[in-house]
């Protein structure tokens, strides 16, 4: 018995122990803050602490990307579609009557996907008054490829995620 609560005491501390990394971005600034690849997988930010360093807001939003870009390209590609559908086949007998018959068929095309960019879904957008701190706690926002940080803002912020 000794050994079991050992043993969950010890997986309770883990469970609630957190990381956390911090950056100061620039206005306009573009930053990845965490990297799926060096957590080996996704992770949970828990809370997101903002602080504009300057007499001018800071406005950040956190978006879930693998690298500093803000979006990324599809290449076109080529798939094959099936469809089912109907015809009728019409002919005219020996008689002069009109004869129609309607059929089944089985239709295969190519369709051609041309290239897109896509934007990486943003997480939160979220500000910070002049010379302020705004902290958002109790939250869950999930990240599968990497956290990425911008500035909108007039002023520097520095930048404070728990995960």
């Amino acid at each position: 018995m000794k050994k079991f609560l050992i043993s969950v005491l010890m997986g309770v501390s883990l469970v609630a122990s957190a990381n956390s990394v911090s950056t100061v971005i620039a206005p306009n600034g573009v930053y990845s803050l965490l990297s799926a690849g060096a957590n080996y997988g996704s992770f949970t930010v828990r809370q997101i602490g903002i602080t504009a360093t300057t007499a001018t807001n800071a406005l950040v939003a956190l978006i879930d990307a693998p690298t500093n870009s803000l979006s990324y390209v599809n290449s076109a590609y080529t798939n094959r579609l099936s469809y089912g559908t109907n015809y009728i086949t019409s002919w005219t007998n020996f008689y002069g009557t009109v004869q129609s018959v309607t059929n089944i068929a089985l239709v295969d095309v190519t369709n051609i996907v041309t290239a897109s960019t896509n934007t990486y879904p943003t997480r939160i957008i979220a500000g910070a008054a002049a010379n302020s701190t705004a902290v958002f706690s109790g939250v869950n926002y999930y990240f599968d490829q990497g956290v990425l940080v911008t500035n909108q803002g007039s002023g520097s912020a520095t930048v404070v995620i728990t995960y």
